[in-house]
């Protein structure tokens, strides 16, 4: 009965030691640390206002001027880093409109979408950069479109 007993707690303590790495593993692995590979994948970087929530796996800028860059989402799947989605928010027509960015890691392409007055539409890699350059942002991305979506 005492091996079934210390067998189910290491099991126990097995788990909850997995579970608390699993939920910090957006900070341990793919937090700012991971900002070089994003640089070379040619994806936006986690930026020094960014602060994450208590599961690391969402970064937010504590900056609320526009235009910004307004939030990173990381999608894990298996211990692996499967989708970033990054937010650029600007105004216009006293509106503000956001733009989600969807990286697919293993495609390594993008899905690009614009938000504005409720309206969803996609939008190319091109007329991204060339917006958040008419806005003031400059951003590095890849362009390489999914052809899926």
């Amino acid at each position: 009965m005492k091996k079934i007993f210390v067998f189910g707690l290491i099991a126990l303590v097995a788990v909850a030691l997995f579970e608390i790495y699993k939920n910090y593993i957006g900070y341990l692995r793919f937090g700012k640390s991971f900002n070089d590979t994003r640089l070379e994948l040619g994806v936006p970087v986690i930026g020094e206002a960014f602060k994450p929530t208590d599961d690391y796996l969402l970064w937010y800028n504590e900056s609320k001027n526009y235009p910004r860059h307004a939030m990173k989402s990381l999608t894990i799947s298996e211990l692996s880093l499967e989708i970033e989605q990054d937010n650029f928010e600007f105004i216009r027509d006293s509106a503000v409109v956001t733009v989600f960015c969807y990286y697919h890691h293993k495609e390594k392409c993008y899905n690009i979408y614009l938000s504005e007055d409720n309206l969803e539409k996609r939008l190319s890699c091109e007329a991204l950069l060339e917006l958040l350059s008419e806005q003031g942002l400059s951003v590095k991305l890849n362009c390489e479109e999914c052809s899926h979506s």
